[in-house]
């Protein structure tokens, strides 16, 4: 009698741990998966159309809006300046270091910066598009606002960014 009681009680330790065996874990979702694939579409387009509609707003609450055009005389410009480029995927960073690689891509020297520069970088934002560099320089001054100011020497083949002192602080 002891004997099957002993091979059960040694028997059920390992049929209990048997239970207790790791499973192997299913991946739910993978990039090739059609759902995430329309997830992130959809992501995209929501993001889109929230920029759209943020320049539109921008555009109308303010009398010079974000659209505006820039009169530029493209002849008046040397012929790097004019040569439109893409800006592939947008850009949201430091202006410093946007103009520095604008500056790289058209065979300039990196911008002079002359003022004291503020504690923290300036920001600025560009959606994707094929624009000649002068123009994008033009919006980078504009987006730079009254804190600095984007000139251009073309004879010198010179960006220089003059920062503002701040108001009030002397």
């Amino acid at each position: 009698m002891k004997k099957p009681f002993l091979a059960t009680a040694a028997f059920v330790p390992i049929l209990l741990l048997a239970g207790c065996q790791s499973k192997s874990t299913e991946v739910l979702m993978t990039d090739s998966d059609p759902a995430v694939v329309a997830l992130n579409e959809s992501a995209m387009r929501v993001a889109r159309s929230s920029e759209q509609a943020a320049l539109a707003q921008s555009a109308v609450s303010k009398a010079n809006g974000v659209t505006e055009e820039y009169r530029i005389d493209l002849s008046k410009v040397s012929p790097e300046m004019r040569e439109p480029l893409l800006l592939e995927g947008g850009f949201h960073g430091e202006l410093e270091g946007f103009l520095r690689s604008l500056t790289d891509a058209i065979g300039w020297p990196a911008p002079v910066v002359l003022g004291n520069r503020p504690a923290t970088p300036l920001m600025v934002v560009f959606t994707e598009q094929r624009r000649p560099p002068v123009n994008w320089l033009a919006d980078a001054g504009y987006q730079a606002g009254a804190l600095a100011d984007v000139k251009v020497n073309s004879s010198l083949r010179q960006v220089i960014i003059l920062y503002k002192e701040a108001g009030g602080v002397r």
